[in-house]
């Protein structure tokens, strides 16, 4: 996909989904080689972050919608059907049209596949750290829709929080974790303060950390009106 594709396709987006009001704790023109942790909301939190944050992320996304031979089942059984709220066989013909968009954006995006409970993560843990290394930030949504956190928030799958154990054991640098709040109920996106990799601390501790704080700090902002 080239640039003036991938801008009009955001373009004629932009003109459907409004423009939320943005707070950020930092000036994100500074941000670099860091992680940012977000809430999903399904398909709407990937969206408005791409479309209005004014810095280029690089995400993290599920394997599938890299891939052609498995994006359209993907799309169908995880946003066509549970969300659009379409029956075969209009679903599967929306899914379709949908998936060669869906994994040409992704590629466009330097999209980082991640391999869920499959030894290919290690694959997930190289590139990122390549990518942090050559100064991009890196976008998280590792939210467990089966494990309740509160009322606008699941538990946090914690397998990311390695990355910065390993970027430190490769290069001795120290990764920052920002969390960002998406609001959908009152167009807000906020970035708040961020949490660095402590490698003197026992890992599991760490890894308790940071976890909590990104969940608790999501929560809180949630509720907040800004900065």
């Amino acid at each position: 996909m080239k640039d003036l594709t991938y801008n009009l396709i955001k373009g004629i987006v932009k003109f459907f989904i409004k423009k939320p009001e943005i707070y950020c704790y930092e000036d994100i023109n500074n941000i670099h080689s860091s992680i940012f942790v977000s809430n999903h909301i399904g398909f709407f939190a990937p969206l408005i972050i791409n479309l209005y944050i004014d810095m280029k992320f690089i995400p993290w996304v599920i394997h599938d919608i890299t891939d052609e031979k498995l994006c359209r089942n993907y799309i169908n059984s995880d946003f066509t059907e549970p969300q659009l709220k379409l029956k075969p066989p209009l679903s599967y013909i929306v899914s379709s049209v949908i998936s060669p968009v869906c994994v040409s954006i992704m590629k466009y995006l330097n999209a980082i596949p991640v391999y869920k409970g499959s030894q290919k993560i290690s694959e997930t843990i190289l590139l990122t750290l390549d990518r942090l290394k050559e100064g991009h930030n890196i976008l998280i949504f590792p939210e467990d829709r089966n494990k309740k956190y509160n009322d606008v928030l699941d538990k946090f799958n914690t397998g990311f929080i390695n990355v910065a154990k390993m970027y430190y054991k490769e290069y001795g640098g120290f990764i920052s974790f920002y969390p960002v709040c998406v609001n959908k109920s009152q167009d807000r996106i906020l970035i708040g303060k961020k949490i660095v990799y402590d490698p003197n601390t026992l890992y599991k501790n760490e890894k308790e950390r940071i976890a909590n704080y990104l969940m608790e700090s999501i929560s809180k902002m949630y509720y907040c009106s800004g900065f």
